[in-house]
Order: structure tokens, then C-alpha cells, then sequence
């Protein structure tokens, strides 16, 4: 597979992985940090995977190239 496949896929794992992080982080982070340092750590990893969008977006990862006959 191309690499292009290979970080469509690698995106779509990393957003499914933070929706379900996002719906039971209260479960996970709460009894071990406590409920500030569970959201610094949520609101941390939405900076670095909204970096990633934004850097595959302007790269064009992602774009089906035209196909010329």
C-alpha cells in the first residue's frame, strides 16, 4: 500500500481512538489524576492530533490524484 493509504488509515485510528477517549475518559482518568489533570491530558492530545490534521491537510494527504488517459 501507498503511504497515503497507510496515514488515512493511521488518521482515522488516531480520531476513532480520541472519540472513544473523550467518552470514557471521566471513567478512566478521574479515580487515577483527578478531573484537572485528566482534561489537561485530553485537551493536550486534541493539540497534537489537530497538528497532525492540519499538517496532512496542507500536504494534501489524503487528495485522490487526477487520473489522465
Amino acid at each position: 500500500m501507498s503511504k497515503h493509504v497507510w496515514l488515512n488509515i493511521l488518521w482515522g485510528v488516531l480520531v476513532a481512538g480520541l472519540w472513544v477517549y473523550q467518552v470514557f475518559w471521566p471513567l478512566i482518568w478521574d479515580p487515577i489524576v483527578g478531573h484537572f489533570w485528566g482534561s489537561i491530558i485530553l485537551y493536550a492530545l486534541d493539540a497534537v492530533i489537530l497538528a497532525f490534521a492540519i499538517r496532512a491537510t496542507r500536504k494534501g494527504f489524503g487528495r485522490q490524484e487526477e487520473q489522465t488517459k
